[in-house]
């Protein structure tokens, strides 16, 4: 079962409200029409311009490739997008690349090599839009 946090849809709107292009870069352990109806069924899949899944691709993250599909299909260069992630090892390779990365960190514990989020709703003011 897949469950969005509660934050996600108002942090998402907030995020399209500013016209910002999303997102979604996930790694499927089944098939990329079972992420999309995931993101459908809980009503996320509005909210993105593009979902790179990885079994279209045939790599996971953190293949650049997985990466540089969702920036191309958004028309944005590395470093204007922002890579948001829970798993450090993902942020850092995004990073790496030329990404900007920000961790969401719900435990508390942080890195001091990547901008940490206690929730969602963080990246609404590392971006400044709060």
């Amino acid at each position: 079962m897949f469950e969005a946090y509660p934050e996600t849809g108002a942090v998402l709107d907030r995020l399209k409200a500013a016209e910002l292009r999303l997102a979604v870069v996930t790694d499927s352990s089944g098939s990329s029409d079972s992420k999309r109806r995931q993101l459908a069924e809980v009503g996320l899949d509005q909210y993105f311009d593009t979902i790179v899944v990885s079994d279209e691709l045939g790599c996971v993250k953190p293949d650049p490739r997985m990466f540089d599909t969702a920036s191309t299909a958004l028309g944005l260069r590395r470093d204007g997008c922002l890579f948001v992630d829970d798993v450090p090892s993902l942020f850092r390779a995004a990073i790496g690349l030329g990404y900007q990365g920000a961790a969401i960190i719900r435990d508390g514990s942080r890195s001091a090599d990547v901008p940490a989020l206690d929730t969602l709703a963080g990246v609404i003011r590392h971006l400044g839009l709060d």
